[in-house]
Formats: C-alpha cells, structure tokens, sequence
C-alpha cells in the first residue's frame, strides 16, 4: 500500500507545476495528521468505556464505516461507542471536504481529472495488495468473501492514506 500512495504522490508531482503541487501534498499530509488525531482522540473515548465497564478492548478503528459492534457491553455504551465513531467519521468528513475546497480552487479541470484517475489507481493497488495478503494468509475466504473483504479493507486503508 505504500508503494501505491508513493505511486499517487508522484502522479501529483508529474502532473502539477512544482509550487502547486507541494501545496497538495502538504494539504494531503496535513489532512492525514488532523485525521490520526481525530482516531487517537475517539480511540481513547472508546478505551475509557471498555475500562468502566471492566471489558477487554480490542483495537478497531473508529473510522471504519463498518466496524464490528461492541462486544459485552450494555446497549447504551454500545450506543456510546458508535456515537463516538459517527462523530470522528463526521469530523474526518469535514476535514477532507474544506482542504479539497482549499486545493481545488487552485486546481484546472484536466488536473483534477488527473489526480481523480490517479487515485482510482491507488485504490485498485490497495485492494489487490489486501487481496494477495489474504490470499498469502491463513484466510480461507471464498472468491466473493475476499472481494468483499479486500474492498472493505481498501476502503479502511483509503481513509488512513
């Protein structure tokens, strides 16, 4: 997966002039900073109701659109759990639509089609690097569960990326 996105920050250096393209990058890489701090910050809530409830916490990611409900606690800190989730996932929304807003202003129509491309490109490198480590793996997932599992962790990885 990293191979992908070094892939795709090279399409940006490729395709946008020198100046513009080091504004994305550093948009992109400031959006990914606020991002793992708005799941460190919702991973902590998490932790803090496992703790009160005495419950061992197993990582999930508090992005994941999908996440695997609570397991032994009450249907209100469940309730609590997803609410923290829905409110990362809700802030990550906004921060990625105000720094597109900023980077796309600057941006022509040829180069947002581009970049567009170019991140299709990477999303299609993360599933097929999901699917050969599941494939690599002790998984023993049918043809339909891989494709459903690889596109569902690329998704997860899209939103780290």
């Amino acid at each position: 997966m990293d191979n992908a996105d070094r892939a795709y920050r090279g399409t940006i250096e490729g395709t946008l002039p020198h100046e513009l393209a080091r504004t994305v990058l550093s948009a992109m890489a400031s959006f990914r900073e606020c991002a793992h701090q708005v799941r460190e910050a919702a991973m902590h809530e998490i932790r803090e109701i496992y703790r009160r409830n005495n419950r061992p916490w197993n990582w999930l990611d508090p992005l994941d659109p999908s996440p695997v409900l609570p397991h032994g606690l009450s249907h209100v800190d469940g309730t609590r759990v997803a609410s923290v989730g829905d409110r990362a996932r809700s802030q990550v929304d906004n921060l990625r639509r105000q720094t597109n807003e900023h980077v796309l202003v600057e941006l022509s129509e040829e180069q947002i089609e581009a970049l567009r491309q170019a991140k299709i490109q990477r999303r299609e490198r993360f599933e097929q690097a999901v699917r050969t480590a599941l494939t690599q793996g002790e998984a023993a997932l049918d043809d339909s569960e891989l494709r459903k599992t690889a596109e569902h962790l690329a998704a997860l990885a899209d939103g780290w990326y």
